[in-house]
């Protein structure tokens, strides 16, 4: 039984795929390209990958204290969510993780439980990770930008 499901998901993914293949994603990414130049959708690109870190540090850190147990504290009874909607416990931990990934830690949403500070040493690593990466980007894509005027008003004198 486990297997047909597994057959299932793969035959739904590959669905996918051909659909993106039939709307044409990459005859529509060069499409942008040339409207918008490069370095919008480098800067598009980059923020949605953020988003994407962001979404799965935040998820992440709400599945640990699930982990923890009915009679273990955890986040969720610091912050008195215990009996709160699925919805904002999601947002308190989509807050938690962007604080954290943007190395800012404000520190009102805190670990309680061995699984949840785990949780927290891997989502600093990983958010000093994107942040680097992310400013390390954002720097090259100005420069680049920076260049390209540069180049421009050195043709035009």
């Amino acid at each position: 039984a486990t297997r047909v499901v597994k057959l299932v998901k793969i035959l739904r993914l590959l669905k996918i795929v051909k659909m993106l293949r039939l709307f044409k994603i990459p005859t529509l990414l060069r499409h942008l390209e040339s409207v918008f130049g490069r370095g919008f959708l480098r800067l598009t690109s980059l923020m949605s990958a953020a988003i994407l870190v962001t979404h799965l540090v935040a998820c992440s850190f709400h599945y640990a204290a699930y982990l923890a147990g009915d009679d273990t504290p955890t986040w969720l009874t610091l912050a008195g969510l215990q009996d709160a909607s699925n919805y904002d416990r999601y947002i308190s931990a989509l807050y938690w993780s962007m604080s954290t990934l943007t190395t800012v830690g404000y520190g009102d949403v805190t670990p309680a439980n061995s699984n949840e500070k785990i949780m927290s040493m891997v989502g600093m690593v990983v958010g000093v990770t994107v942040f680097a990466y992310f400013m390390g980007s954002t720097s090259s894509m100005m420069s680049s930008i920076n260049s390209s005027n540069t180049r421009l008003k050195k043709k035009l004198l």
